[in-house]
């Protein structure tokens, strides 16, 4: 008996004992089900349905195990069991990542994180950090992946509950500076990090490790050591039944022969990727293997092969975007109908508030008519409609913080949607061979990449301009710096910053309301004013903080939409309790004034 057939049958034998263990957690479960209703029977069938998904993801059927997954989810918030629900949405994120449902599996992850620091448990801390990490890195997003890597090695650092966690933070971390900030070496050493720790607590992620690591040796052009890590990672791999990650493998052992040249060793195991990657329902891995077959062999010489592979490839990869984007249009689908949801019960708020009022007119109109009782109904009058203020300040305060909920969701979607998608089509555009346009092909070529790139630089300007990071971590005169930089860089209006010396931080409201405050003012500048030159002044003084932004524009601007960017100015200078004056004068420029005492 060959080689090949042993490891048909061992995976046989595998396959048969892992059935027969799902079949005796089927029946375990069933007995749970038929015990009376009780804490203790919801608790028992929580961890057998986790089981259940953990064994169907094992025989490759992540769609059962989710299944599972989401009845012990439905059984946990019924009982409201904290540990179950941490235990289930680790599981469901593992499920939903591995199946690249990464966008599904973030919103898991920040459920159970959310849920982990509320009850202060610091293992699933580590947990959920480290899917979220992995998650934004499977969407190459690495300005997300990174800080949560960076959280989960802090938390898990002298934890030996949460060892294996640390190593595969380790991992992802280090193929994280392989592939972000080209540093292979690093890349190199944090691995090795964690490899030593796979082999003393858990070896069974030895083969994620070994793979990860052979990359940075293939980076490295160390070829002879990538390629005894990969075999050492195949090894592992099918010896921990880890049959998942397998594709993976493939076409990165393949990408190390294409990188010296080893075509016919790159076919074979792009070849072998694809068809393990059909028989996992792996489409990325499919895709990339295909890719690789291409490249080889376009570089072998073998045109048509070359063709061939690459219309395949496309299609995949079309294929690929497309569920992702359906994805993730089905979930703005879904935020859109709960917000509309949300609408719709503040206005039945407001109508009920307004039948209020009207009463209360009614009741007014009669307390004027008793003139025994004047006094009394002046000042139930007065009670009521003060209670009335402050309900009116709480639906502006709620509006307005819809208002910055809704521009946390349209930057995360212009960086993380249409920003994914101009890359994307920039990334496609760099495999078409130049070498066989005409003059005037390779002209509309080079004008495409030029608009690409230009197009996918607004994005990101307008992603952070919407809610920049600067303001929440480094605060409002940072993300102002930043701001105006970027005003100078891309408008024809020249803007000028100046802060005192003695401006110190505010509280994270009053800071976002002054920065909402100059970016609609700002708006207008450059909508209306027809202004070469802009300022933004801050004074301060032991009592109040004095914002001024004029320009040397044509003056006497009016919003030409439904005058809601003044409202919403007008709203936030109420909210922070301040004054607010506009001074403007024609071909004389303006001059808006706001105090906000501090």
């Amino acid at each position: 008996m060959n080689l090949k057939i042993k490891n048909i049958a061992l995976l046989l034998c595998l396959n048969i004992s892992l059935f027969g263990q799902t079949d005796i957690l089927l029946s375990k479960l069933a007995k749970e089900k038929s015990m009376p209703n009780s804490f203790k029977k919801d608790t028992l069938m929580i961890v057998t349905l986790n089981d259940l998904a953990r064994k169907n993801l094992q025989i490759n059927e992540p769609s059962v195990a989710l299944n599972f997954a989401n009845e012990a989810l439905k059984t946990a918030k019924k009982t409201k069991w904290n540990n179950g629900l941490l235990l289930t949405y680790a599981n469901i994120a593992s499920i939903q990542n591995i199946s690249n449902q990464h966008y599904d599996a973030i919103q898991t992850g920040l459920s159970g994180l959310a849920l982990a620091e509320k009850t202060a448990d610091k293992y699933y801390e580590v947990v959920f950090n480290r899917s979220l990490g992995n998650n934004y890195d499977m969407l190459d997003n690495y300005e997300k992946a990174i800080p949560y890597y960076i959280n989960c090695l802090k938390k898990s650092e002298n934890f030996p509950r949460a060892a294996k966690m640390r190593a595969n933070c380790l991992v992802e971390l280090g193929d994280a500076y392989r592939i972000n900030y080209k540093n292979p070496a690093k890349a190199k050493a944090l691995i090795e990090e964690g490899v030593e720790i796979y082999k003393k607590v858990d070896s069974t992620g030895l083969g994620y490790a070994y793979d990860y690591l052979g990359q940075a040796y293939t980076d490295l052009k160390d070829y002879k050591k990538a390629e005894e890590i990969f075999k050492m990672a195949r090894f592992e791999l099918d010896k921990n039944k880890k049959y998942y990650l397998i594709p993976e493998l493939l076409f990165h052992t393949a990408q190390l022969y294409l990188n010296q040249s080893k075509y016919d060793l790159a076919k074979k195991y792009a070849t072998e990727g694809v068809n393990y990657s059909k028989k996992m329902g792996s489409l990325f891995g499919e895709s990339e293997a295909t890719k690789i077959l291409y490249q080889a062999s376009k570089a072998s010489g073998k045109p048509v092969d070359a063709l061939r592979y690459f219309e395949k490839y496309t299609v995949l990869r079309d294929e690929f975007t497309e569920v992702n984007m359906n994805h993730r249009f089905e979930q703005v689908q879904n935020d859109y109908k709960t917000q509309k949801q949300s609408i719709q019960i503040d206005q039945l708020k407001l109508r009920e508030k307004n039948a209020i009022i009207d009463k209360q007119k009614t009741t007014q109109y009669f307390l004027y008519v008793l003139l025994a009782l004047a006094t009394m109904g002046g000042f139930l009058i007065y009670n009521s409609n003060r209670k009335l203020r402050r309900k009116n300040l709480e639906i502006t305060e709620a509006m307005l913080n819809g208002q910055t909920i809704e521009r946390q969701r349209v930057a995360s979607d212009l960086h993380d949607n249409l920003g994914s998608t101009l890359s994307s089509i920039g990334w496609s555009m760099e495999a078409i061979d130049k070498s066989k346009m005409t003059k005037n092909e390779c002209e509309v070529y080079t004008n495409l990449q030029e608009m690409i790139s230009k197009a996918y630089s607004e994005v990101r300007l307008l992603s952070h301009n919407l809610l920049p990071e600067e303001l929440e971590k480094q605060g409002l005169i940072t993300a102002l710096q930043t701001f105006v930089r970027k005003l100078n860089q891309n408008t024809k209006t020249y803007f000028e910053l100046v802060i005192p010396e003695n401006f110190v931080r505010f509280d994270k409201k009053i800071e976002f309301e002054l920065y909402s405050i100059c970016l609609e003012l700002v708006n207008n500048i450059l909508k209306h004013s027809q202004a070469t030159e802009a300022s933004i002044l801050f004074e301060m003084n032991h009592k109040q903080l004095k914002l001024s932004i004029l320009d040397n524009g044509k003056g006497m601007f009016e919003n030409t939409s439904d005058g809601k960017g003044l409202k919403n100015v007008q709203a936030r200078v109420d909210s922070l309790g301040g004054k607010w004056e506009i001074k403007s004068k024609e071909n004389e420029g303006t001059n808006s004034v706001i105090w906000v005492p501090v």
